[in-house]
């Protein structure tokens, strides 16, 4: 990335709202870091130090090993807010600040040379990093200093200068070749010139600084501005420079990966169809060795008398021709052992042995190609289920190349079910959230909920005064459901709810009122002893988690859930595969916290 293209991508990221944004995860795939935030909906903001950073609409999965830095960042970073995001003097850095009460850090990310990571204490102290460099004396336990730069917007001078202006103003000033020959066209001086007029050149910087933002690729790469040397090229417009990266980096990559990942699987389809046709042929072997053997064992007892008399003969004769004279039947001596008699079919006798001993070996024959039969179909139908599967995942890969992340819908933030009478119900899920629930979004036509309980979300109904019972109980049972009382694996527990204007931010005199707190005026309904129980269900494309009667009148899927000792990771995992939605971080947002299990199970 130029220069200009961080300054203006820092500025996007502040307008995507990712400041007070938390960190949930961290992964690495290779050079690319994705950031999971939350806390403003959720956004996924991808690092690829050296190249570009942008919020992602296209997922990817987890890599299954993380590395240790990443590691270690999740560590230091997990629950922390983004504070800010801004681009170090105009140079080809930016600083992340995170942080939470008195806990502050710096994410450094560096875009020049291959590119570099580095986190910080707050004051610049390395903690980890990416990668070392020595030369700059960039290594753990340093104290991290920015490169010398200038910004040509803020201190420009050429006193002392004799190179070609071009080169002044992409090196010494980090605007880069592409757009240090811009500002020499808008200057109308030449590029290569040692000695220039210094008002022109300051009144294109001004130009330079003021040209409208118009995001554009030209020639497969990304500008954020429209310049005027490629004003004769065929160009594709964006909304912005971050929909441009996410088109380029995110889905195009993706589509890359994909692309390879099925070439992979069209391979290993075929090797496993060599391998199963392979197994094939053993089967058809193993079943005519079965028959042939259990039949030649059946000719002997068969024609037992008639080989007796000619296991006699040949006993006696003085040579084959006498043998063949009196069995009137074509022999074949073999060796001094073995002779080949034709009856329906050829036999083989060992003549130092009896009949019945004959007779055995080609049934434990039959026996032993059985037996290898068994493993062999059992190996073949593995093999089968196996290309069934792979080309499960070649289809899904051909049908869903790129799969974007869901859209969110505003409610999504908090905690919400919709009542079986089709009332919204919403809860806070932390003390900001409780915050602006209440503030921003609770009406004079809603009722408000709150289990008697410290450690309670608040609840609302959207138009819940034009509800009925049903509801309001649905409402109770949401409450007292997402409080503390399903950690503490309480069986009920009393729920109020009063009118909206009973809720206030002005607490009696002398009180003081948290983030996140409200005080309550007037008389309080309770509905006594809630019980506390839930169900998750697929309502419109995304998980539902609410009271068993309002997840059953609106999702065909569902699963109940109790109060149980399985974490959240290893429940979403069994609820994704039941309900077939692969989405597990939207599953682990719905669920309560503290332990749960699954009670039952209902299939549409």
């Amino acid at each position: 990335m130029f220069s200009f293209d961080i300054k203006v991508i820092t500025q996007e990221l502040k307008e995507l709202s990712i400041i007070n944004m938390k960190i949930e995860k961290i992964y690495q795939r290779n050079g690319e870091f994705r950031f999971k935030l939350y806390g403003n909906g959720r956004k996924d903001l991808v690092i690829k130090p050296g190249v570009c950073l942008y919020v992602t609409e296209y997922p990817k999965p987890a890599p299954k090993n993380p590395s240790g830095f990443a590691m270690f960042l999740r560590k230091k970073l997990h629950t922390l807010e983004i504070l800010d995001i801004k681009q170090i003097n105009f140079d080809r850095i930016v600083e992340i600040t995170l942080g939470i009460r008195e806990t502050m850090y710096r994410l450094i990310i560096e875009f020049f040379g291959q590119g570099n990571m580095i986190l910080t204490d707050k004051d610049y102290k390395i903690l980890s990093l990416w990668k070392k460099h020595h030369k700059r004396e960039v290594y753990v336990g340093n104290y991290y200093e920015f490169p010398e730069s200038k910004n040509i917007f803020t201190e420009f001078k050429l006193e002392g200068k004799d190179r070609e202006i071009v080169k002044i103003l992409a090196v010494d000033y980090n605007l880069g070749g592409i757009y240090a020959e811009e500002l020499c066209l808008l200057s109308g001086i030449d590029k290569n010139s040692k000695e220039v007029d210094i008002e022109k050149l300051k009144e294109g910087i001004k130009k330079l600084e003021n040209m409208k933002k118009r995001v554009n690729i030209v020639d497969g790469v990304i500008y954020p501005l429209e310049l005027s040397r490629f004003k004769d090229k065929e160009k594709k417009y964006y909304n912005s420079l971050n929909e441009a990266l996410d088109e380029i980096y995110g889905k195009e990559e993706l589509i890359e990966e994909k692309s390879i990942e099925k070439k992979d699987l069209k391979e290993k389809i075929a090797k496993y169809k060599r391998i199963a046709a392979s197994q094939k042929e053993a089967v058809k072997k193993f079943e005519e060795d079965i028959t042939k053997n259990k039949e030649l064992g059946d000719l002997i007892y068969l024609h037992y008398q008639e080989i007796e008399k000619i296991l006699e003969i040949i006993k006696k004769a003085k040579n084959r021709n006498e043998i063949i004279e009196k069995t009137n039947r074509q022999i074949e001596i073999i060796d001094p052992k073995h002779l080949k008699l034709n009856f329906e079919k050829k036999i083989v006798i060992d003549i130092s042995k009896t009949l019945s001993e004959n007779a055995e070996i080609y049934y434990e024959r039959s026996k032993t190609a059985k037996k290898k039969l068994e493993g062999a179909k059992s190996a073949l139908q593995k093999n089968l289920e196996h290309i069934e599967t792979l080309k499960k995942g070649e289809s899904e890969i051909r049908e869903i190349v790129v799969r974007k992340k869901r859209k969110r819908e505003w409610y999504e933030k908090f905690r919400w079910c919709f009542s079986s009478e089709n009332f919204l119900m919403l809860g806070g899920k932390d003390k900001k959230t409780n915050e602006i629930l209440i503030k921003k979004h609770m009406e004079s036509k809603d009722l408000y909920l709150h289990a008697d309980i410290h450690g309670a979300p608040h609840i609302i109904i959207k138009n819940g005064k034009e509800s009925s019972e049903k509801t309001l109980n649905e409402a109770a049972i949401f409450a007292a459901s997402f409080s503390r009382a399903w950690k503490e694996k309480m069986a009920g527990i009393d729920v109020y709810w009063v009118n909206p204007e009973q809720v206030t931010k002005s607490p009696p005199s002398g009180e003081y009122l948290p983030t996140g707190a409200f005080f309550i005026k007037g008389e309080k309904n309770f509905i006594k002893n809630v019980s506390l129980s839930l169900a998750l269900g697929i309502f419109e494309n995304k998980p539902m988690c609410g009271p068993v009667s309002a997840i059953k009148a609106n999702c065909d899927r569902y699963v109940e859930i109790v109060q149980g000792d399985e974490k959240k990771e290893a429940l979403a995992k069994k609820i994704s595969k039941i309900l077939n939605y692969d989405n597990l971080d939207d599953i682990i947002q719905v669920l309560p916290s503290g332990g749960s299990k699954i009670e039952r199970i209902h299939q549409e």
